[in-house]
């Protein structure tokens, strides 16, 4: 399950774009006191921050795709995916969403991130400052119901799937107790798929006819 996403500048660690799904984002906080969205952004710019100054190490590769330097975190029962769009490094969003969401939730953000610069692309490239992204959440919003489809479109196919090999071993089961099933000439009745069986012809001797009255006798 989403938690929460945040979307903050990798230069400066403006927050753009916030929405919690959950009290602070699904993290553990001491107390369970609200947290402002601005100090969490500001904790994962700074952890950004210190992955960039890792990677910037002489022994180490840049990342040729510009995405950020920390991809994914766990605080506690939270994971915490961070994507930018391919031709703007310093957009980065925030997926917060449980665990079991993991195998998913990385290419959510990559679309959302993908989808925000086509819309402020304009923000990066001209140098503007901007405090927020004014219209973002109908963004967000049609990544996470095209989301929401694609998962539902794949279940369904996964179901789909499961039902055909349980239909299959089924069958399976039942020709090697019953034996094969029977084919459409086999489940005819004899009538209507041979000819009438015939008595066989008789191999004893012909009986003679009998002596007719021959007019010689006496």
């Amino acid at each position: 399950m989403i938690q929460g996403i945040l979307v903050f500048c990798g230069k400066s660690g403006h927050l753009f774009y916030s929405k919690s799904y959950a009290p602070n984002f699904g993290l553990e906080m001491e107390g369970q006191a609200k947290t402002d969205p601005h100090n969490i952004s500001s904790l994962l710019f700074s952890l950004q921050l210190n992955a960039r100054s890792a990677m910037s190490m002489p022994d180490m590769p840049a990342d040729p795709e510009g995405q950020p330097s920390l991809r994914k975190m766990e605080l506690g029962p939270v994971t915490v995916w961070f994507q930018s769009p391919s031709k703007c490094p310093q957009l980065i969003v925030a997926l917060f969403h449980v665990t079991e969401f993991s195998p998913h939730a990385s290419v959510l953000a990559k679309d959302i991130a993908e989808r925000l610069y086509q819309t402020y692309y304009h923000h990066f490239d001209s140098g503007v400052s901007v405090r927020k992204f004014q219209g973002a959440s109908a963004i967000v919003n049609a990544c996470l119901l095209n989301f929401s489809d694609s998962l539902l479109r794949d279940a369904a196919s996964e179901m789909m799937g499961v039902g055909r090999l349980h239909w299959i071993h089924a069958s399976c089961c039942a020709e090697a107790l019953h034996g094969p099933s029977p084919t459409a000439n086999d489940a005819a009745p004899s009538s209507a798929r041979d000819p009438p069986p015939t008595d066989p012809p008789s191999l004893s001797r012909p009986k003679s006819a009998p002596p007719s009255s021959s007019p010689c006798s006496a």
